[in-house]
């Protein structure tokens, strides 16, 4: 009996099938066309901060090195600019300035500012990329900072302005422990940004 059973859903099978064909419709209707190759669905962007204190001998005074978060706004610039829809994210400036401030509030990703920024921006015009070859593609950049007073150094962030508090920021890191800077000291930050795994 299950024999028969079997022969028969066959034979109704290859029937539709053959109905189908007839119509113009594939004899295989529930056939689904899948690419040998699909886009990555993981490209990450990662980024690594690195602080150096020195006195005015050169002398090391303090060493800090930390990941950061790529904002909301970061990740919105990178794909308008990318693919040009200048009403998500004006401007075609780079985001090789480096920004620095003194809040201590925790990074997130809604942010678009540093909380208490401070001096001026530095800007890398000379930023090093290494080509990806699978690893990903990699951007250094650095901005030294001098004082010429106290301050405690406790957050960071990349923009693509050179005013304080403007422009559209990248990425953003809370420094814990904070740095401190005394007079006549330097500062040297180091973003590393590395785009995909």
């Amino acid at each position: 009996m299950k024999k028969y059973t079997v022969l028969a859903l066959f034979a109704a099978i290859m029937a539709v099938g053959g109905t189908l064909a007839a119509n113009g419709l594939s004899a295989t209707p529930f056939f689904i066309a899948q690419s040998a190759k699909t886009l990555d669905s993981n490209m990450p962007i990662t980024g690594h901060v690195t602080m150096v204190v020195t006195d005015p001998n050169g002398n090391v005074k303090a060493y800090r090195q930390m990941d950061n978060i790529v904002v909301n706004a970061g990740e919105t610039c990178t794909g308008a600019r990318l693919f040009g829809d200048q009403l998500k994210c004006s401007g075609t400036a780079f985001f090789n300035y480096i920004g620095i401030g003194t809040d201590a509030t925790a990074e997130a990703a809604a942010q678009s500012a540093l909380i208490a920024e401070t001096n001026t921006r530095q800007q890398d015009t000379t930023n090093t990329l290494t080509n990806s070859s699978g690893t990903g593609a990699t951007s250094v950049l650095a901005g030294t900072f001098a004082f010429t007073g106290t301050q405690s150094i406790q957050e960071s962030g990349l923009f693509d302005t050179s005013a304080i508090n403007t422009g559209h920021m990248f990425a953003r890191k809370t420094i814990s422990p904070a740095v401190n800077v005394d007079n006549g000291d330097s500062l040297t930050v180091t973003w590393t940004v590395t785009t995909g795994s």
